[in-house]
Protein backbone atom coordinates (compact mmCIF):
# COMPACT_ATOMS: atom_id res chain seq x y z
CA UNK A 1 0.00 0.00 0.00
CA UNK A 2 1.73 3.21 -0.93
CA UNK A 3 0.98 5.54 1.50
CA UNK A 4 2.38 9.49 0.68
CA UNK A 5 2.44 11.62 4.08
CA UNK A 6 1.45 14.85 2.25
CA UNK A 7 -0.27 15.42 -0.68
CA UNK A 8 -1.80 18.30 -3.06
CA UNK A 9 -5.20 18.79 -3.66
CA UNK A 10 -5.67 21.07 -7.10
CA UNK A 11 -8.58 23.21 -7.90
CA UNK A 12 -9.81 23.37 -11.55
CA UNK A 13 -11.80 25.79 -13.75
CA UNK A 14 -14.51 24.25 -14.83
CA UNK A 15 -14.56 25.62 -18.27
CA UNK A 16 -10.50 25.70 -18.74
CA UNK A 17 -9.49 22.68 -16.51
CA UNK A 18 -6.82 25.09 -15.83
CA UNK A 19 -5.81 24.95 -12.19
CA UNK A 20 -6.32 27.83 -9.95
CA UNK A 21 -5.52 26.70 -6.56
CA UNK A 22 -3.91 24.22 -4.53
CA UNK A 23 -4.27 23.05 -1.22
CA UNK A 24 -1.53 20.80 0.80
CA UNK A 25 -3.36 18.10 3.09
CA UNK A 26 -1.53 15.66 4.83
CA UNK A 27 -3.04 11.58 4.42
CA UNK A 28 -4.68 10.87 7.34
CA UNK A 29 -3.35 6.98 7.09
CA UNK A 30 0.38 8.05 6.99
CA UNK A 31 0.08 8.05 11.06
CA UNK A 32 -0.85 4.22 10.51
CA UNK A 33 1.05 2.76 8.12
CA UNK A 34 4.60 3.23 8.80
CA UNK A 35 8.11 1.44 7.22
CA UNK A 36 8.60 -1.29 9.39
CA UNK A 37 11.29 -3.89 10.36
CA UNK A 38 11.06 -7.52 11.91
CA UNK A 39 13.68 -8.88 13.36
CA UNK A 40 14.22 -12.29 14.44
CA UNK A 41 12.51 -12.85 18.54
CA UNK A 42 16.15 -15.16 19.43
CA UNK A 43 16.03 -13.25 23.66
CA UNK A 44 15.79 -16.73 25.62
CA UNK A 45 18.48 -18.38 23.45
CA UNK A 46 20.88 -15.35 22.98
CA UNK A 47 19.84 -12.57 25.49
CA UNK A 48 23.36 -10.80 25.34
CA UNK A 49 22.96 -10.55 21.38
CA UNK A 50 19.08 -11.31 20.63
CA UNK A 51 18.82 -10.45 17.11
CA UNK A 52 21.59 -12.25 16.21
CA UNK A 53 21.09 -16.20 15.99
CA UNK A 54 23.94 -18.26 16.48
CA UNK A 55 24.16 -21.23 13.64
CA UNK A 56 26.82 -24.13 15.03
CA UNK A 57 29.42 -25.85 13.89
CA UNK A 58 27.95 -28.22 11.24
CA UNK A 59 25.04 -28.22 13.15
CA UNK A 60 21.63 -26.42 13.01
CA UNK A 61 20.13 -23.39 14.80
CA UNK A 62 17.22 -23.37 16.83
CA UNK A 63 13.94 -22.12 15.61
CA UNK A 64 13.58 -18.50 15.29
CA UNK A 65 10.28 -16.98 14.98
CA UNK A 66 9.54 -13.66 13.41
CA UNK A 67 6.33 -12.33 14.05
CA UNK A 68 3.67 -9.40 15.16
CA UNK A 69 3.43 -9.39 19.03
CA UNK A 70 1.64 -6.18 19.54
CA UNK A 71 -0.91 -4.54 17.34
CA UNK A 72 -0.85 -4.59 13.64
CA UNK A 73 -0.59 -6.70 10.27
CA UNK A 74 2.99 -6.80 8.90
CA UNK A 75 3.90 -6.54 5.17
CA UNK A 76 7.21 -7.22 4.33
CA UNK A 77 9.01 -6.97 1.02
CA UNK A 78 12.44 -7.26 1.20
CA UNK A 79 14.71 -9.55 3.06
CA UNK A 80 18.66 -8.49 4.56
CA UNK A 81 21.12 -9.88 6.59
CA UNK A 82 24.40 -9.51 8.17
CA UNK A 83 26.52 -12.78 8.62
CA UNK A 84 29.62 -13.59 11.13
CA UNK A 85 31.89 -13.89 7.50
CA UNK A 86 30.70 -11.07 5.27
CA UNK A 87 32.29 -12.36 2.38
CA UNK A 88 31.43 -16.14 1.91
CA UNK A 89 28.79 -17.09 4.47
CA UNK A 90 28.21 -21.13 4.32
CA UNK A 91 25.31 -21.83 5.80
CA UNK A 92 21.87 -22.57 4.55
CA UNK A 93 18.36 -21.27 5.72
CA UNK A 94 14.70 -22.33 5.84
CA UNK A 95 11.78 -20.19 5.80
CA UNK A 96 8.59 -21.95 7.24
CA UNK A 97 4.99 -20.31 7.54
CA UNK A 98 3.86 -21.78 11.09
CA UNK A 99 0.28 -21.02 10.06
CA UNK A 100 -0.16 -22.11 7.18
CA UNK A 101 2.57 -25.02 8.15
CA UNK A 102 3.91 -24.65 4.43
CA UNK A 103 7.63 -23.96 3.92
CA UNK A 104 8.48 -20.78 1.96
CA UNK A 105 11.51 -21.76 0.34
CA UNK A 106 10.76 -26.13 -0.47
CA UNK A 107 13.41 -27.23 1.39
CA UNK A 108 17.24 -25.05 2.71
CA UNK A 109 18.38 -22.76 0.59
CA UNK A 110 21.30 -21.26 0.21
CA UNK A 111 22.19 -17.88 2.08
CA UNK A 112 24.04 -16.44 -0.96
CA UNK A 113 20.68 -16.93 -3.00
CA UNK A 114 18.10 -16.18 -1.16
CA UNK A 115 19.31 -13.02 1.63
CA UNK A 116 21.70 -11.02 0.02
CA UNK A 117 23.00 -8.82 2.04
CA UNK A 118 22.37 -5.57 4.37
CA UNK A 119 23.88 -3.20 1.18
CA UNK A 120 21.88 -5.17 -1.37
CA UNK A 121 18.46 -6.33 -0.11
CA UNK A 122 16.46 -9.20 -1.60
CA UNK A 123 13.25 -8.32 -3.27
CA UNK A 124 10.46 -10.87 -2.37
CA UNK A 125 8.64 -12.17 -5.39
CA UNK A 126 5.48 -11.70 -3.58
CA UNK A 127 4.91 -9.57 -0.50
CA UNK A 128 4.73 -11.47 2.89
CA UNK A 129 1.85 -10.93 4.91
CA UNK A 130 2.39 -11.44 8.81
CA UNK A 131 -0.91 -11.31 11.14
CA UNK A 132 -0.70 -11.30 14.97
CA UNK A 133 0.40 -14.21 16.33
CA UNK A 134 0.74 -15.86 12.80
CA UNK A 135 4.60 -16.58 13.06
CA UNK A 136 7.75 -16.90 10.40
CA UNK A 137 10.05 -19.55 11.77
CA UNK A 138 13.48 -19.45 10.30
CA UNK A 139 16.36 -21.90 10.83
CA UNK A 140 20.05 -22.07 10.01
CA UNK A 141 22.51 -24.87 8.91
CA UNK A 142 26.15 -24.45 8.85
CA UNK A 143 28.38 -25.92 5.89
CA UNK A 144 31.65 -24.49 6.72
CA UNK A 145 32.65 -26.61 10.10
CA UNK A 146 32.82 -23.68 11.99
CA UNK A 147 30.15 -21.81 14.41
CA UNK A 148 28.35 -18.93 12.52
CA UNK A 149 26.59 -16.40 13.37
CA UNK A 150 23.88 -13.98 11.48
CA UNK A 151 21.55 -10.78 11.48
CA UNK A 152 18.31 -11.94 9.67
CA UNK A 153 15.64 -9.19 9.03
CA UNK A 154 12.50 -8.67 7.07
CA UNK A 155 11.64 -5.03 5.82
CA UNK A 156 8.08 -3.66 4.69
CA UNK A 157 5.38 -1.62 6.13
CA UNK A 158 2.74 -2.35 9.43
CA UNK A 159 -0.54 -1.04 9.79
CA UNK A 160 -1.94 -0.64 13.11
CA UNK A 161 -5.46 -1.08 11.87
CA UNK A 162 -6.54 -1.64 15.51
CA UNK A 163 -5.77 2.71 15.42
CA UNK A 164 -8.02 3.20 13.23
CA UNK A 165 -11.17 2.77 11.34
CA UNK A 166 -10.92 3.60 7.93
CA UNK A 167 -12.68 1.88 4.53
CA UNK A 168 -9.41 2.01 2.67
CA UNK A 169 -7.43 0.54 5.21
CA UNK A 170 -9.65 -1.87 5.73
CA UNK A 171 -10.37 -3.16 2.21
CA UNK A 172 -6.71 -3.21 1.04
CA UNK A 173 -5.53 -5.89 4.71
CA UNK A 174 -8.77 -7.68 3.35
CA UNK A 175 -7.77 -8.29 -0.55
CA UNK A 176 -4.18 -9.01 1.04
CA UNK A 177 -5.55 -11.51 3.71
CA UNK A 178 -7.66 -13.22 1.12
CA UNK A 179 -4.82 -13.31 -1.86
CA UNK A 180 -2.16 -14.47 1.40
CA UNK A 181 -4.61 -17.66 1.35
CA UNK A 182 -3.80 -18.44 -2.04
CA UNK A 183 -0.84 -17.43 -2.75
CA UNK A 184 2.53 -16.74 -1.03
CA UNK A 185 5.83 -16.00 -2.21
CA UNK A 186 7.99 -18.88 -2.79
CA UNK A 187 11.54 -19.90 -2.82
CA UNK A 188 12.18 -22.83 -5.33
CA UNK A 189 15.42 -24.67 -5.44
CA UNK A 190 16.62 -27.64 -7.25
CA UNK A 191 15.37 -31.02 -5.75
CA UNK A 192 19.36 -31.34 -4.96
CA UNK A 193 22.28 -29.56 -5.22
CA UNK A 194 24.12 -29.96 -8.68
CA UNK A 195 27.46 -31.49 -8.20
CA UNK A 196 29.08 -31.40 -11.85
CA UNK A 197 32.45 -33.09 -12.54
CA UNK A 198 34.71 -30.73 -15.01
CA UNK A 199 33.43 -31.32 -18.70
CA UNK A 200 30.31 -33.57 -17.09
CA UNK A 201 26.85 -32.95 -17.93
CA UNK A 202 23.59 -33.45 -15.66
CA UNK A 203 19.93 -33.47 -15.42
CA UNK A 204 18.23 -31.43 -12.48
CA UNK A 205 14.62 -30.94 -11.82
CA UNK A 206 12.11 -28.82 -10.02
CA UNK A 207 9.76 -30.85 -8.96
CA UNK A 208 9.49 -30.92 -5.03
CA UNK A 209 6.30 -29.45 -4.76
CA UNK A 210 4.69 -30.72 -7.63
CA UNK A 211 0.76 -30.24 -6.55
CA UNK A 212 1.06 -26.56 -6.76
CA UNK A 213 1.51 -24.02 -9.41
CA UNK A 214 4.43 -22.31 -9.13
CA UNK A 215 5.30 -18.94 -10.94
CA UNK A 216 8.84 -17.91 -12.00
CA UNK A 217 9.59 -14.16 -11.93
CA UNK A 218 13.76 -14.30 -11.34
CA UNK A 219 15.88 -16.90 -10.88
CA UNK A 220 19.69 -16.75 -9.57
CA UNK A 221 22.39 -19.15 -8.20
CA UNK A 222 25.24 -19.75 -6.11
CA UNK A 223 27.92 -22.28 -7.76
CA UNK A 224 31.99 -22.56 -6.87
CA UNK A 225 32.15 -22.54 -10.75
CA UNK A 226 31.22 -21.08 -14.03
CA UNK A 227 29.18 -23.79 -16.00
CA UNK A 228 26.82 -23.62 -18.93
CA UNK A 229 22.57 -24.87 -18.77
CA UNK A 230 19.69 -25.03 -21.03
CA UNK A 231 16.16 -25.02 -19.50
CA UNK A 232 13.01 -27.28 -21.00
CA UNK A 233 10.17 -26.72 -19.96
CA UNK A 234 7.76 -29.64 -18.83
CA UNK A 235 6.45 -30.31 -22.54
CA UNK A 236 10.45 -30.52 -23.23
CA UNK A 237 10.39 -27.50 -24.79
CA UNK A 238 13.66 -25.49 -24.89
CA UNK A 239 13.66 -22.20 -23.10
CA UNK A 240 16.37 -20.99 -25.09
CA UNK A 241 18.01 -21.17 -28.50
CA UNK A 242 21.16 -22.84 -27.13
CA UNK A 243 23.33 -23.80 -24.12
CA UNK A 244 24.12 -20.08 -21.74
CA UNK A 245 26.95 -19.51 -19.35
CA UNK A 246 25.93 -19.27 -15.88
CA UNK A 247 28.24 -16.12 -15.21
CA UNK A 248 26.39 -14.07 -18.06
CA UNK A 249 22.08 -15.46 -17.81
CA UNK A 250 21.47 -16.80 -14.12
CA UNK A 251 23.01 -13.73 -11.72
CA UNK A 252 23.10 -13.68 -8.33
CA UNK A 253 21.36 -13.14 -5.53
CA UNK A 254 22.24 -9.50 -4.82
CA UNK A 255 22.07 -9.34 -9.04
CA UNK A 256 19.13 -11.55 -10.17
CA UNK A 257 18.17 -12.25 -13.43
CA UNK A 258 14.62 -10.81 -14.42
CA UNK A 259 12.59 -12.95 -16.44
CA UNK A 260 10.66 -11.00 -19.46
CA UNK A 261 7.27 -12.41 -18.35
CA UNK A 262 6.14 -14.66 -15.32
CA UNK A 263 7.06 -18.39 -16.16
CA UNK A 264 4.52 -20.52 -14.76
CA UNK A 265 5.39 -24.12 -14.03
CA UNK A 266 2.53 -26.65 -13.01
Amino acid sequence: MDIQAFGVKQTRDPKTNEVVGEEYFLNPLADYVKPYTLVPRNADLNPTDPEQIIVPASGQSADVMLDMVDEGIFEGAYFTAQYLDDAAPAMLVELIDNQRRVSLTGRPCHVTTVIGTGQRPFVLPESLLIDKNQPIICRFYDLSGNENKVRFQIHGQRMYSEQIRDARLDAYIKRRQERNRHMSMYLCPLDVDPTIAAGATGDYYYTNDSNIYFEVRKIMVYATGAFKYFVFDEKNNGMQTGWLHSQGALGVAQYPFIFYGPWMIR
